[in-house]
């Protein structure tokens, strides 16, 4: 776990690394072609942003990070010194400016106390798959209970989708109660934003599908995706592109390689999968307008479009001011 000041800072040099290229140039040696020297124009070029005006725990974890309406908004899992979590988003402009900080009401339990521990109790509420749509912010909500007392063992897991509105308050909160059931195992992969306007959960294990969960505390039953069953058995990330297309990365049945496909829910249309470089190995990824993907890995932040034979590499970690070989989170915009 990182240092607020050190990774967000992290954060803001991979978001604005697109705005800043070819405003720096660093002493490299002249190169052959203009993406190469569009590439060594950004080396070293990064900015330095601190939010030491929001008060924000020196123990953090960035949970999302979203631009809408020409705004950024990181959403911020923080620690007391009493390792107590909350969660704040934390909205600016692009250029940095008008930082703005509000608190997540979210629902909590006291840490566990010696009596808990000799009682064999214990209880926690953590939350979890974070998305930022429009001015709302959804998530999953976990409480977890488990007792072990006079070897008697017992435990229970409810699971909730939980809409906090733009000034931290809890909107709606719907359990779904399939996923806290014990003799059947489910667990869900993604959450998406339907076409619907409701959120959606991509669910594997016994039965794989999608679910529609509804403010108004209903939630449908498992829809079958029998184009997705192969795919959902090795998935290993799913983003969304800005026209609601969903694109995954998943391994072949072998786990030596992994490919990409494209994924329209409205129309159940799936695209061919294609494969992705064998250099590809991603810590952090994104989907831009074009629906290039922009991941990182220990060497820097890459570039792939989809069909080329090799990813593009805009930003080195090793050529540069950036002291890093990881990013908790990026944005190209």
């Amino acid at each position: 776990m990182k240092k607020w000041k050190r990774y967000l800072s992290l954060f803001l040099a991979a978001a604005l690394i697109m705005s800043f290229a070819g405003c720096k140039k660093t002493e490299t040696s002249k190169t052959k072609t203009e993406e190469k020297e569009k590439l060594a124009s950004i080396q070293g070029v990064f900015a330095m942003q601190t939010f030491d005006d929001l008060q924000c725990s020196e123990t953090s974890n960035i949970m999302s990070i979203q631009k809408t309406n020409d705004r950024i908004y990181i959403l911020l899992n923080e620690f007391d010194k009493d390792w107590n979590a909350s969660y704040s988003v934390i909205s600016m402009n692009m250029d940095g400016s008008d930082q703005k900080k509000t608190s997540l009401e979210v629902e909590t339990v006291e840490r566990v106390t010696q009596e808990d521990l000799e009682a064999r109790t214990y209880e926690n509420i953590y939350y979890g798959s974070f998305h930022l749509e429009g001015d709302q912010i959804y998530a999953m909500k976990n409480h977890y209970l488990e007792t072990n007392e006079d070897e008697n063992y017992n435990y229970t897991q409810n699971t909730s989708v939980v809409c906090f509105g733009s000034d931290g308050k809890l909107i709606w909160e719907t359990p779904v109660e399939m996923l806290s059931a014990t003799d059947k195992m489910y667990y869900v992969n993604s959450m998406i934003m339907l076409s619907s306007g409701n959120v959606g959960l991509l669910i594997g294990g016994d039965s794989k599908g999608l679910v529609e969960v509804f403010p108004d505390g209903r939630v449908s039953d498992i829809k079958a995706l029998p184009k997705l069953d192969t795919i959902f058995d090795t998935l290993c990330s799913t983003n969304t592109t800005p026209d609601g297309k969903l694109v995954f990365t998943y391994y072949t049945e072998d786990y030596v390689s992994q490919n990409i496909v494209t994924y329209d829910m409205d129309s159940d249309t799936l695209n061919a999968p294609f494969p992705l470089p064998s250099s590809y190995n991603m810590n952090q990824m994104s989907v831009d307008e074009s629906g290039d993907l922009y991941y990182t890995t220990n060497e820097g932040v890459f570039k792939y479009h989809i069909g080329d034979a090799e990813p593009s590499l805009i930003m080195s970690f090793f050529n540069s001011d950036l002291l890093t070989t990881y990013l908790d989170a990026f944005l190209p915009i």
